[in-house]
């Protein structure tokens, strides 16, 4: 129980202070966007991502660690750890170098939401890893529901709400472009993999 404290506490501290750091950067929302000058962009508040996390993925890593936590070693932690932060890594600089200039980065600049949403990122794929990688006995009615919230969060976090809605303050693109379906593709394909194997 004190780790699912933790992890949903923390979890929500750190979504606290990206929309802090987003304000304080003017990137909050459209207004304080239009206001530094940017015609276009993606306000923090407008990301569906953040929102996801907030809702749905937070509450489902406290359950995570809540369920079968216990089982988790020092060693585990470790090995999962490296592994979430090597991909937050990754992820986050693709975010900086990304087109659509936001609240998360872009066009080469780094914020400093982009460095507490690395650490959101890496935090809650070091426990993902443990629940499918270094679990016991999970059972099916978790595995398979927790595999498609995570690819809902992927299909919402790749902004394609925006991209259908299409304000006109976000840049216009398709849908589906060929990165996104990329992402989609690849997400799915490791999501069901991760599956597979906790109920192998």
């Amino acid at each position: 129980m004190g780790l699912m404290f933790w992890v949903v506490a923390c979890g929500y501290a750190l979504i606290v202070l990206m929309v802090y750091s987003a304000h304080q950067d003017s990137w909050l929302t459209v207004r304080q966007m239009k206001m530094m000058g940017d015609a276009q962009g993606l306000p923090l508040i407008w990301h569906m991502g953040i929102w996801s996390e907030a809702l749905f993925i937070t509450p489902l890593l406290g359950f995570i660690t809540w369920r079968y936590g216990v089982q988790w070693g020092p060693g585990y932690w470790i090995l999962a750890s490296i592994a979430g932060c090597t991909i937050s890594i990754g992820m986050h600089m693709t975010y900086v170098h990304d087109k659509i200039q936001g609240a998360l980065g872009g066009n080469g600049h780094i914020t400093v939401a982009t460095v507490l949403h690395g650490i959101y990122m890496a935090a809650a794929l070091a426990i993902l890893f443990l629940f499918f990688f270094a679990t016991r006995g999970v059972e099916s009615k978790h595995a398979i529901p927790i595999m498609w919230f995570l690819m809902l969060h992927v299909i919402i976090g790749t902004h394609t709400v925006l991209k259908i809605w299409a304000p006109k303050w976000f840049p216009s693109m398709p849908a589906v472009d060929q990165p996104t379906a990329f992402v989609w593709g690849g997400s799915a394909f490791g999501l069901l993999l991760c599956a597979w194997w906790a109920l192998r």
